[in-house]
């Protein structure tokens, strides 16, 4: 049977219950007078309930004895409160301190004298006192669990995002590894060529020349590619905001892809609006959105067909330009990869040299200037990337 948790009684200086003060009306068949307290002890707490009555005995008062009745499951560990009443002892148990207190003033008869009742007022003034200390030191300890979750919840977060740094940082190395050996072992050989062969005329050295040039150019791009990537993810966009025309920064880079449209056998259009187009945005940045989304657009085109550059007149505010191919299209299951970093589509275009990053840092530039960017594509078709930005960036 399970011990009471709350109950007070008057008990000789061995333990034995003289008289019931107070037990909880379910338990008034446990709880009992003859019952010696004991007896409900193993060793250990029946020298313990002894050396409380002894200092009850010693000082008059002996408080809140922490001492575990019964066994196994059905223990209970109580605070014991004792006071000396002549020949025998007041006794209330209970969890709290206050309801030690309570069971104690409740119980003390009128007959009893000042003396005890001054030994009573000490005792419940030091139980409520030493409650009100544990509720402080309840609260602190609450207070401090909240700290320490909160903060293992952020080196969790922090551990997490370490961890996805870290990981990019794998990519990085794997992909610049990887994306740079070819082109690093093509110029080896071309070098090796100008230097021990004699042989070579001026129009196939000058071809090489130009070769290893454009490997080169490849690699700074690659190299370029990644220090932006790091920068983005890492959160750190700082824009150079300044004023200029949007038609002529899209003539601009259309112009530059014309010959690589060219020698591809697809034509690169852009048709510029009838009015200038003032925005006010990183024109560096911008200049980097629109390079990848033609350079995307020529990676995707086959031969004969053309890579348009679309600019409509501002509106409400925004304004809105578009590059459209006339390729194979995404598949369905590639569109939610689109803007991830280092996941190359699938490779249905004629140059297969993506290394995942270009449609990422095209997304992130075009969120930092305000914007969003939308794709739409259909199998055999074609795809369309179309990006809206305010017209005037703020500081």
């Amino acid at each position: 049977m399970t011990v009471p948790i709350r109950w007070a009684v008057r008990c000789t200086p061995d333990g034995t219950i003289l008289q019931v003060l107070y037990r909880p009306r379910r338990d008034r068949d446990f709880i009992v007078e003859g019952l010696r307290l004991p007896d409900l002890l193993d060793p250990d707490n029946t020298a313990k309930l002894g050396r409380c009555l002894e200092t009850a005995a010693e000082s008059g008062l002996a408080v809140n004895w922490m001492i575990n009745f019964g066994n196994g499951e059905a223990a209970s560990s109580l605070g014991v409160t004792a006071l000396c009443d002549g020949d025998g002892f007041l006794l209330a148990a209970a969890r709290a301190q206050s309801e030690q207190a309570l069971l104690l003033e409740d119980n003390l008869d009128d007959e009893s004298g000042p003396e005890l009742r001054k030994i009573l007022s000490t005792a419940v003034e030091q139980l409520k006192s030493d409650d009100a200390r544990e509720d402080d030191d309840f609260n602190s300890l609450t207070g401090l669990y909240n700290d320490l979750s909160r903060l293992q919840r952020d080196v969790t977060t922090k551990n997490v995002e370490l961890k996805r740094l870290n990981e990019l940082k794998n990519q990085f190395v794997g992909m610049a590894a990887h994306d740079l050996r070819n082109p690093l072992s093509s110029i080896r050989s071309f070098a090796d060529f100008l230097a021990h062969d004699t042989r070579l005329t001026p129009g196939e050295r000058s071809s090489i020349m130009i070769k290893i040039r454009d490997l080169s150019r490849r690699m700074l791009n690659l190299v370029e590619d990644l220090l932006d990537i790091s920068t983005i993810e890492a959160g750190r966009i700082s824009l150079q905001l300044e004023e200029f025309d949007l038609n002529r920064l899209i003539r601009d880079c259309t112009e530059q892809f014309e010959l690589v449209g060219t020698t591809s056998g697809v034509s690169v259009q852009f048709k510029p609006t009838a009015d200038p187009v003032p925005v006010r945005w990183d024109r560096h940045k911008m200049t980097q959105v629109l390079e990848n989304l033609i350079d995307n657009a020529l990676s995707h085109s086959p031969e004969g067909t053309a890579v348009n550059a679309i600019l409509d007149a501002p509106d409400s505010g925004s304004v809105r330009f578009a590059v459209e191919d006339s390729g194979p299209g995404i598949p369905e299951e590639m569109m939610q990869y689109l803007f991830i970093p280092f996941h190359r589509g699938a490779t249905t275009g004629r140059r297969h040299r993506s290394r995942g990053l270009g449609l990422t840092i095209v997304k992130r530039l075009v969120e930092a200037h305000g914007g969003e960017i939308d794709v739409r594509t259909e199998p055999g078709r074609g795809t369309r990337f179309e990006v809206t930005v305010p017209v005037r960036i703020r500081d």
